[in-house]
């Protein structure tokens, strides 16, 4: 085994535990609000979601993108790399990027989605090639702008299996679908945010307001 894997096995696991933010809730989101005046800067100008309000859309990422490290993220990049080549078990659950995403995650969306309406040329030709495509245009996966073209991807695909006109009522499974896969209520807190103890919705819409 290189010795590059060897290292990254051995760091990965400990970076992950000691990701979580245990600052005050109060220099968090004096930070957090700093990031977020400089993320709607540039989101300003990204196409608006099919069926949600663009504050709505962003509303569901933000624990994710207000806890994102640039250097924590080039490690699971690494990391994710390294378990695909070595056949390691769940490579596909490894999130990554600003949104925090998952291959699996892209994978089922892509592979949903008509892609005769997708104008990103990588996405488009994505074509259920399957995780090896994925992984070769990782660090285009990476990117803030094509995360949010996924993101509406997403959107588009959930909304079209519930009722339209019951947007609203369906908004805060919208959240829980986007952060652990399913609808249940969680009862768990969100952990990477030690200040205080909420659940990702929770979080969601606490910064919704910041």
């Amino acid at each position: 085994m290189k010795f590059k894997y060897i290292i990254l096995i051995v760091i990965f696991p400990k970076l992950v535990s000691a990701q979580s933010l245990k600052n005050s809730c109060l220099e968090f989101k004096k930070e957090s609000i700093v990031k977020l005046n400089e993320f709607h800067t540039e989101v300003v100008d990204f196409p608006d979601p099919n069926y949600v309000s663009k504050k709505e859309l962003i509303t569901i990422v933000l624990p994710e993108y207000l806890t994102y490290s640039y250097n924590k993220n080039k490690i699971e990049i690494s990391y994710l790399k390294m378990s695909y080549e070595l056949n390691m078990e769940r490579f596909n659950t490894i999130s990554f990027g600003p949104f925090q995403m998952q291959l699996r995650f892209i994978k089922q969306n892509l592979e949903e989605y008509p892609s005769e309406k997708i104008n990103d040329e990588v996405l488009k030709n994505y074509n259920n090639s399957g995780y090896k495509y994925l992984i070769n245009h990782i660090n285009h996966l990476n990117k803030l702008e094509i995360q949010w073209k996924i993101l509406k991807i997403f959107e588009y695909n959930f909304f079209n299996r519930v009722n339209k006109n019951n947007i609203n009522n369906n908004y805060i499974n919208f959240i829980r679908k986007y952060n652990s896969g399913n609808i249940r209520k969680p009862n768990n807190h969100f952990t990477k945010i030690m200040c205080d103890q909420k659940t990702y919705e929770e979080w969601c819409s606490e910064m919704s307001k910041w």
